[in-house]
This record gives C-alpha cells, structure tokens and sequence, in this order.
C-alpha cells in the first residue's frame, strides 16, 4: 500500500521538514550540531510538483535512495561514537571517520535540502534574494547559465550547489558522490543554499540523459524563499 494514501484514497501530506535538517547554516551552530538523525521528511504529497516532477520518480527517489539510506546510516553508527554528535562536526571532522558513514551522512544530508529547495509554488525570488545574486553573478540570468553550464560537465554521480563562501560572496560549485561543502577538505567550502541532486535515479526516468531539461525543470520549481532563508540565516 502507498504509505502517501489514507484509507480515504486521498494522498496525506508528509510531516514537516524538521528544522535541525532544513536549517544548515553555520554547521557549527543551532540544531545541525545536534545529534538527532530524525527520518526523511517532505512539505507536499509525491504528486505536487506534477506535471514537472512526476509521482512515480519521487516517489522512488525518496523511498529508494534517501529513505533507504537513512536506515544504513542508522545501522552503520549503531553503538559508536557518532551517535553521540551532530552531522555538523560529522563533516567537519569527516577525515576522522569511514568512507562509508560520511557517504551515507552526506546521503541524508544532501536530499533533505534537495526536498527543501522544492515547492509546487517555486520559481519566484524575492527582490532582496535577487539583489544579491545580482551583486555575484551580475544576474538571475546569468547564474542560471553558470549552474546550467557546470551541470554539462559534471559528473552524473554528485551534486551542484550554489553556496554562500565564508566571506560571504556565493558561488556555484560540484562535488561528487554524496559529499557536499561542508565536509572537510571541500574543494569549494561553503554553507549550501541550494542543491540540486545530479544522480541519474533523480531524473533518468522522465528525462533520460537530457540533464538540460531536468534543470530547466528544476529550476521552475525552486523555493527561493527557502534558500533566500538559508542565506540569511549563514550570514
């Protein structure tokens, strides 16, 4: 039975997003430092975001990927240290742990603000949200383009995110797998604003190997006033 269904037939509304998850900031400060691993959470039912991201693909993606690793992320930390800390000094100090936690870590991390970048309402920025890209990129359009144009040479197994640096400035950056700028030794390290998965399960169904389209989709359906959030609440 699809756990999205009540008895009535009509789709429920997955809880809320917690905040220590949905608030990354500073990972140093506020609810990431705290060693809560609640489970996967979404604001809207599988169908909201249609007919630009279908049910099915969301529904798989979830359950499949970011539900699924959660439960081997739980298995993996059972009865050891990182049980007892936050994902912030997890990453932080993520030379100090196996290769397999911080994937799985990074796994959870990266689709809970990937979930939060969404909204069947999504595409519009603020004015003050804009006048700051404006002040990076010189335009909306233009880091539009910079992100699109990354997406074309970036490895199909990561992730691309826009990030505030810590002088403040944003930038347009890749990482591969299911790291992300947080972790020690980032290439580009940053507090993410937004995340855009680039694993082929997150768009091959609908897509197939047209990552332009699963952007310009993507794109359309960005909570501004989540990432704009973000930003404030980094800097």
């Amino acid at each position: 039975m699809d756990p999205t269904v009540h008895n009535n037939g009509k789709k429920q509304l997955p809880p809320t997003t917690p905040k220590w998850i949905s608030s990354p900031g500073n990972p140093l400060k506020g609810d990431l430092h705290r060693a809560v691993f609640t489970p996967p959470h979404l604001s809207y039912s599988f169908n909201a975001l249609e007919p630009i991201a279908d049910y099915d693909t969301l529904k798989n993606h979830f359950y499949n990927f970011h539900m699924k690793g959660f439960e081997e992320f739980l298995d993996l930390i059972n009865d050891t240290e990182v049980e007892k800390i936050g994902l912030g000094l997890l990453f932080k100090h993520s030379d100090r742990y196996p290769e397999d936690v911080i994937e799985h870590a990074g796994c959870l991390f990266n689709h809970q603000l990937y979930w939060d970048n969404l909204s069947p309402h999504g595409g519009s920025m603020s004015e003050e949200f804009e006048l700051v890209v404006n002040q990076n990129f010189g335009s909306v359009f233009q880091l539009k383009m910079n992100l699109f144009n990354l997406a074309q040479s970036h490895d199909c197994c990561g992730w691309l995110w826009l990030i505030v640096t810590h002088d403040g400035k944003l930038q347009i950056t890749g990482t591969k797998h299911n790291s992300n700028p947080l972790m020690k030794g980032a290439s580009h390290p940053g507090t993410p604003l937004l995340a855009i998965d680039m694993w082929e399960h997150a768009y091959y169904v609908k897509f197939q190997n047209n990552r332009e389209d699963y952007l310009r989709s993507i794109w359309m359906l960005i909570n501004w006033n989540e990432v704009s959030r973000r930003y404030n609440f980094a800097t």
